[in-house]
């Protein structure tokens, strides 16, 4: 194995090339699973739309996500905010772009929440809006 091969982690084809796994993986991956997740987190990323990026990886299986730096779509539909704390605030399957929309609607209700709170207990002494 090469330094740049990240200790058995990159993929390698086997099996007439049905097979594409990681030696330290062990999973028998199929290659089929992958140019499937490699399509769809690629379909999804162009049809959310600039900004947002496919994420691919093996672990027993292949999966995938797509993210714009500050939310986090998966194909087993979780959606979350990669924010500190992260926050998970919707878990749909199918219409992504109504997941988001209610993750937004749900963020921004936390987020007056919070800050109503805060004014409540320091009478809005260092508020930041």
């Amino acid at each position: 194995m090469s330094k740049s091969d990240a200790g058995g982690w990159k993929p390698r084809h086997r099996k007439n090339r049905t097979i594409y796994c990681s030696p330290l993986c062990g999973g028998d991956c199929k290659r089929a699973d992958y140019d499937k997740a490699v399509r769809e987190s690629a379909k999804l990323a162009k049809r959310l739309g600039p900004g947002w990026k496919p994420n691919v990886w093996e672990n027993l299986g292949w999966f995938w996500q797509v993210e714009n730096g500050v939310m986090v779509a998966s194909e087993r539909g979780y959606l979350y905010f990669n924010t500190r704390p992260q926050i998970c605030v919707a878990v749909v399957k199918g219409d992504i772009e109504a997941a988001i929309a209610t993750a937004l609607r749900i963020a921004r209700s936390n987020i007056r929440q919070i800050r109503n709170d805060c004014a409540a207990v320091d009478g809005g002494i260092g508020a930041d809006d």
